[in-house]
């Protein structure tokens, strides 16, 4: 039996910093891979403190600022947390879902995913 990987978008293997938050009280963060769905992104436990892992009111950790870098361009996109996974004590990793890509992003992240992929 063969398993085929049934994204939408192909992911790319990527090793970018990242800022997650807004400006003052963002996070660092990495970015494992990305595609135009969306990305992968590991951080500490003060990453999962402002996305609100563990609390009950998840409604305001919804949806975070995540801002990259590729190309020389600097992005910023709202993304929603849709998967975590506790690596240990303090280190996880974030599954994001991109809310909306303008199309100027949609242009450089696609980019920058062929370009990986070759």
């Amino acid at each position: 039996m063969i398993l085929r990987d049934s994204r939408l978008y192909p992911r790319a293997q990527a090793d970018l910093a990242a800022r997650v938050g807004m400006p003052g009280t963002d996070q660092d963060g990495r970015i494992l891979n990305i595609s135009l769905a969306g990305l992968l992104i590991s951080g500490d436990d003060q990453l999962a403190g402002l996305l609100s892992l563990g609390s009950e009111v998840k409604q305001a950790a919804a949806e975070q600022l995540i801002s990259f870098s590729l190309f020389t361009q600097e992005l910023s996109e709202v993304c929603r947390v849709i998967h975590v996974r506790r690596l240990s004590q303090s280190r996880y990793e974030f599954g994001l879902k991109f809310v909306q890509l303008s199309e100027e992003s949609e242009q450089i992240i696609g980019d920058y995913v062929e370009q990986q992929l070759r």
